[in-house]
């Protein structure tokens, strides 16, 4: 996944915002050598908002998740508790500067209170 190599957490988050993002996402590398209908094999399809596919011929809806490890995942909203780590190699290194991979850039503390208001009003 290239996408991400050299990537900071900032960047991710800013890249994957909403859930159509990570499921735009998804479907770019599920279907990136084409289009195949699991049912009958037909090739031409139509995308959906959720970037799914449905095939023009039998009318199979297939979505980026189904087959992967998001297979059934719902995605949105979380409810009951939810515990969240930060590895400290995500921090700049004049936060944590004993880390084995320095992050230059990395993360602030006022990063995380900056999510952390945003998780509690969400």
């Amino acid at each position: 996944m290239e996408l991400f190599k050299g990537q900071s957490l900032l960047e991710f988050t800013e890249r994957f915002k909403t859930d159509l993002d990570c499921e735009e996402y998804l479907a770019s590398i599920k279907w990136e050598k084409g289009y195949c209908c699991r049912k009958c094999g037909h090739t031409k399809y139509q995308v959906r908002k959720d970037f799914s596919r449905t095939c023009n011929i039998c009318g199979d809806t297939e979505s980026p998740t189904a087959g992967t490890l998001f297979h059934r995942l719902k995605f949105g909203k979380v409810s009951g508790n939810v515990y969240i780590t930060i590895d400290l190699d995500a921090f700049d290194p004049s936060i944590a500067p004993s880390t084995g991979t320095p992050e230059p850039g990395g993360l602030a503390y006022y990063h995380l209170a900056e999510k952390q208001t945003f998780i509690k009003s969400n």
